[in-house]
């Protein structure tokens, strides 16, 4: 075995109870070599991205398998920030999960939230969809990763086109990879859509 797999943990024998539960509760990851070599190939999606690359990513597993964390811990390897003297901002990574409510103007001015940006208000929403996506392009977005991707099977039938659109014109139009995660039903979207 080699030494990069060799991986240690706190020793909490002589922990008093309320550190072990906090130490639980903060979870322990073991770093394989799959975990390692699926963060690369993400890793490799934005840095260096190629023609070849897939622009469609399906990352399932059964609830409480760690898919969230590791995406979060990847996704914070890119936080947003501001470039040199033109004061640019860039986001290479974006994950965020799919909104509850199902529409996709609400994902859209959360996402908006969440990166700082002024939204659009509610006058004028319906523009909200096209102004993310080219911001998103401006952002030099490389990998958007869109969390729980199957609950768009409890959405009304527009709300669940309107997820595949974005999805569409992400890879498309603004040529930015898309990771979708969650239960593994979500592969059922790649053979329902046409």
């Amino acid at each position: 075995m080699s030494r990069r797999s060799t991986q240690r943990f706190a020793d909490m024998s002589q922990a008093s109870v309320p550190e072990r539960l906090d130490f639980i509760k903060a979870g322990a990851i073991f770093e394989t070599s799959a975990r390692r070599a699926f963060k690369d190939h993400l890793k490799d999606m934005v840095i260096a991205p190629t023609p070849s690359d897939e622009k469609l990513v399906f990352l399932t597993g059964p609830a409480g398998m760690g898919l969230s964390s590791l995406l979060a811990e990847f996704s914070g390897q890119f936080p947003l920030a501001a470039h040199g003297e033109t004061g640019l901002l860039s986001a290479p990574v974006i994950n965020e999960h799919i909104h509850p409510s199902g529409e996709i103007i609400d994902y859209c001015d959360e996402l908006r939230a969440s990166l700082a940006i002024p939204g659009y208000g509610p006058m004028v929403r319906q523009v909200s969809f096209q102004k993310t996506l080219h911001l998103l392009g401006a952002l030099n977005t490389r990998v958007v990763i869109l969390e729980d991707f199957h609950q768009t099977y409890n959405f009304k039938k527009h709300q669940m086109v309107a997820y595949q659109n974005f999805v569409h014109h992400l890879i498309s139009k603004y040529d930015i990879r898309v990771v979708l995660s969650g239960a593994p039903q979500i592969w059922r979207w790649a053979m329902d859509d046409e």
